[in-house]
C-alpha cells in the first residue's frame, strides 16, 4: 500500500473518530442503505431479468395464439358464406398452428409451480429459516391472460354453423391465469439470502416480480418479495 493511500484512510478513520456518537449512527445507517441498495441491484437484479425474460417469452406465445385464433375466426366466416378447398386447407394449417401454439405454452406451465401449492411452499421454506419472521402475504386479484369462454362466447354465429365441432373443441379449452403473491419478511441480509437460495433449489420454478429491501435497525431489515405463476385454472391461491 502506498504513503498516499495510508495517509488518506487515516485521515479518513481520524474524521470518523472525530464525530459524535449520534453522527458515527447516521454514517453507519447510510452505509447500511447503501449495501443494502447493492444487495437488490447486484445479486437479484440477472434473477429478475431472466424472469422478466421468460415471461415476455410467455406472453409472445399468448399474443401469437390469439392472433392465430382471430384468423381462424375470420376463415370460418368465409366458409360459413362458401367453402372452398383453399380456405379449408388455411384454416388447417391454422389449426395445426394453434396446436403447436398450445403444446408450447402447456410446456412452459409445467415448469411453473401450481397456484394452490405456491403459499404452502413458501411457508414452509421460511419456517426452516428460522431468522426470518414472516410479516404477512398477500393474493392479489387473478390476471386473465388467454380467457377462452369470452373468445368462444364472441363467434360469429355463422363460423359457428359453419364448422361446430371446431368451436366445440376451442369450447373446451381452459383460459391462462396469472397468479401473483406478495411475501412481507423481516431479517437480516444473511437470512434473508438463505432463503433465495433455498427457493432456487426448488423442483418448480415461479417468476419473481419485484423484490424491495429496507433496512430498519440494524441487522433488521424489511423484505417485500411479489412472485407468480402462470395457470390454466382462475381457480385462485389458498392462504
Amino acid at each position: 500500500m502506498s504513503d498516499a493511500l495510508k495517509e488518506r484512510i487515516t485521515g479518513w478513520q481520524s474524521q470518523i473518530d472525530a464525530l459524535q456518537t449520534r453522527e458515527r449512527v447516521m454514517v453507519f445507517v447510510m452505509v447500511l442503505a447503501v449495501l443494502g441498495f447493492a444487495f437488490q441491484w447486484l445479486l437479484l437484479e440477472p434473477v429478475l431479468k431472466n424472469n422478466q425474460l421468460m415471461a415476455r417469452q410467455q406472453q409472445q406465445l399468448v399474443s401469437q395464439q390469439q392472433q392465430k385464433q382471430l384468423e381462424k375466426q375470420q376463415l370460418e366466416m368465409i366458409l360459413a358464406a362458401g367453402v372452398n378447398k383453399a380456405k379449408l386447407a388455411q384454416r388447417d394449417k391454422l389449426n395445426a398452428e394453434l396446436q403447436r401454439l398450445d403444446k408450447n405454452i402447456q410446456a412452459s406451465i409445467l415448469t411453473l409451480i401450481p397456484p394452490k401449492l405456491m403459499p404452502q411452499v413458501l411457508e414452509k421454506v421460511l419456517a426452516e429459516n428460522t431468522k426470518l419472521k414472516l410479516l404477512s402475504l398477500e393474493n392479489k386479484p387473478v390476471e386473465t391472460l388467454i380467457d377462452q369462454q369470452q373468445a368462444a362466447q364472441n363467434k360469429p354465429r355463422m363460423a359457428a354453423a359453419a364448422n361446430k365441432e371446431a368451436n366445440k373443441e376451442a369450447d373446451k379449452k381452459q383460459g391462462l391465469y396469472k397468479h401473483s403473491f406478495i411475501l412481507r419478511l423481516e431479517g437480516s441480509y444473511p437470512a434473508a439470502i438463505d432463503y433465495f437460495e433455498a427457493l432456487s433449489q426448488l423442483p418448480w420454478r415461479f417468476n419473481w416480480d419485484a423484490m424491495h429491501y429496507e433496512v430498519t435497525q440494524y441487522p433488521k431489515a424489511n423484505i417485500t418479495l411479489e412472485v407468480h405463476t402462470v395457470s390454466l385454472s382462475q381457480d385462485w391461491i389458498g392462504v
